[in-house]
């Protein structure tokens, strides 16, 4: 397995772990410490890297990144005539892990966990393992087609 092939497969590990972290945090939201982390991944900001988890299983370089911006606007296929009032719908801007931005409506995300915050969970080893491969290559390659 090359460097690029290491680096989409052990991203595909890092969303996975996240889903796991959000499940056990929803689903145990009575214990303190799954509601700090309950609350901790729900505050998705720009700046804060962050997991898509509407669609879950998604094409995973679109998936994870780095938040930009997020904001409202209006449904371009809206007809107020037919339809009413045109309320919108909020969209996310991401930089991808292949350094593209990625403009998502309509999802959810949910702010990966710092492998400081978490230290018993396997994000921090993948988090050390990305780290690491990113530093091996000079750049992120452009396409994971053998990513599972």
């Amino acid at each position: 397995m090359d460097e690029h092939e290491q680096f989409w497969l052990l991203c595909a590990l890092l969303r996975e772990q996240v889903y796991r972290v959000w499940d056990f945090a929803v689903h145990n939201a009575h214990n303190p410490t799954a509601l700090q982390r309950f609350e901790a991944m729900q505050d998705v900001a720009p700046g804060k890297i962050v997991c898509e988890t509407s669609l879950r299983g998604g094409d995973l370089r679109n998936s994870i990144g780095l938040l930009l911006e997020v904001g409202d606007q209006p449904r371009p296929d809206w007809d107020e005539a037919e339809d009413g009032p045109n309320l919108g719908e909020r969209y996310w801007l991401i930089r991808t892990l292949d350094g593209r931005a990625f403009r998502w409506t309509n999802a959810m995300f949910v702010v990966v966990p710092e492998p400081a915050v978490h230290p018993r969970y396997a994000v921090r080893a993948i988090y050390d393992q990305l780290r690491s491969l990113w530093a091996q290559m000079q750049k992120v390659p452009d396409n994971p087609a053998s990513t599972p």
